[in-house]
């Protein structure tokens, strides 16, 4: 009849586990030039849960396709083609666009939630069904 109750507050990991956290993945989509900017965008949207994240973690996947596209499909060996240049700025682009997001938006994120081991009250539980709350004194 009455539940559960309401579920505990989620846990903040600590501020040492994050700053690592975020050291990987933002070495991880820099230092393979821009191949992997997924995978900050993909540990965000898991973390946060929103559609937006999800989408921008699609987003960033299909511009890293079309970038490779561009550099694979010129014929010549002509080293100095806008094709390729675009290809490049893309991954080049996608990658610090996706980590500068990654930052932003996972530091917003984490600093909503209260510090690791911080008590937090639960709000009081609504009156049970079918009992009025009794009134206070008359004032």
């Amino acid at each position: 009849m009455h539940g559960h109750g309401y579920a505990p507050p989620p846990q903040r990991p600590s501020s040492a586990q994050l700053v690592v956290l975020r050291v990987i993945f933002v070495m991880l989509a820099l230092f393979s030039c821009g191949f992997l900017a997924w995978v900050p965008l993909l540990r965000l949207a898991i973390v946060t849960r929103t559609v937006r994240d999800w989408m921008l973690c699609a987003t960033s996947g299909l511009v890293i396709i079309v970038s490779l596209m561009l550099i694979g499909a010129e014929p010549t060996e002509n080293l100095d083609s806008v094709q390729e240049n675009l290809g490049l700025f893309g991954l080049l682009g996608g990658a610090f666009t996706a980590v500068a997001y990654y930052l932003f938006a996972e530091i917003r994120h984490f600093s909503a939630l209260p510090p690791a081991g911080a008590f937090v009250p639960h709000p009081a539980q609504p009156p049970a069904y079918g009992y009025p709350p009794q009134p206070g004194p008359a004032q």
